[in-house]
């Protein structure tokens, strides 16, 4: 098996537009009216198992405390447009949504997420994708073809999907890891708008290493060490700034999730060529490789 058409399809558009990596999706809300949420996201990159090369799937990133987190575990199944300018290339890809928060984030007590059944809400997350042997041997079609690729890289030996959280946080600019500091998304503002000037607007890695001190030890041992001096050392304009960069970046990290998608029905349009073209993929339920592989068909645009 190797990449799908449509991934390779993707990757050329991208190569001649490389700045179109927002792209939208959309959920329905839980409870009441089935009413349609669609919001902008960045496309972060391709995850791929490494026992099955035709699954990848994609990654991106939301706040753990926004109302889409409770609608993706209320019904996990997605849509993301995706409008590539530079090649004039449409991507619709259907398929089922999962949630990689922080072990530590806990749900405020009101919100939609919080479990009543004693299940913690980063287990019930990361749960969603995962295939038990149960589900296996009962041969259960639809939550099998559902969650191929998450259960594979969950059970990747090495893969560890709190260390890609953690990755792909870092690589998030000081100004974007800042908006996981702010209220939750979606409250009110009391002060309104002039409550934002109190927000961090940048969150850094706190340093913790020193040329002169021995890494891994702790702000207060180093101060204490290079400012024998002070007493005490918290005190110190240093170890305050380090307290508060260090605050602010666990806070940050706590509310980051990993948003993964893996496609399970793709419409690509081609309008960068005439006459235009339009493929469908989809995932086949039938034969040896059920949902593992990919269908296409030329359509009308």
């Amino acid at each position: 098996m190797s990449a799908p058409r449509w991934k390779t399809a993707i990757e050329n558009a991208l190569a001649q537009s490389d700045k179109s990596t927002v792209i939208q999706i959309s959920t329905v809300s839980t409870g009441g009216v089935a009413r349609p949420h669609v919001r902008s996201h960045i496309f972060r990159s391709f995850l791929t198992p490494k026992s099955l090369p035709s699954l990848p799937v994609l990654l991106s990133s939301t706040d753990a405390r926004s109302p889409k987190v409770a609608q993706i575990l209320a019904n996990p199944l997605v849509e993301v447009a995706w409008w590539i300018e530079g090649a004039q290339e449409q991507f619709r890809i259907f398929g089922k949504a999962s949630l990689v928060p922080s072990p530590d984030f806990t749900p405020n007590a009101d919100d939609d997420v919080v479990q009543s059944d004693g299940e913690s809400f980063y287990a019930k997350c990361m749960k969603s994708g995962v295939l038990s042997t149960a589900d296996t041997i009962q041969g259960d079609r639809m939550k099998i073809g559902l969650n191929l690729a998450y259960d594979s890289l969950s059970k990747e030996p090495g893969f560890d999907w709190e260390a890609k959280r953690v990755e792909l946080f870092k690589t998030m600019s000081a100004h974007m890891k800042a908006s996981w500091c702010r209220p939750t998304p979606g409250t009110k503002l009391p002060g309104g708008y002039d409550d934002a000037k109190k927000w961090p607007e940048r969150v850094e890695e706190p340093e913790f290493g020193d040329p002169e001190v021995p890494h891994g030890q702790s702000i207060v041992e180093r101060l204490t060490l290079t400012n024998n001096h002070l007493s005490p050392p918290h005190h110190h304009p240093l170890y305050i700034d380090y307290e508060q960069k260090s605050k602010d970046w666990i806070t940050a990290l706590r509310n980051f999730s990993l948003v993964v998608i893996e496609p399970l029905d793709i419409d690509h349009v081609e309008l960068g060529v005439v006459p235009n073209r339009r493929t469908h993929y989809w995932r086949g339920a039938e034969g040896e490789k059920k949902y593992v592989q990919w269908k296409e068909e030329a359509v009308t645009p």
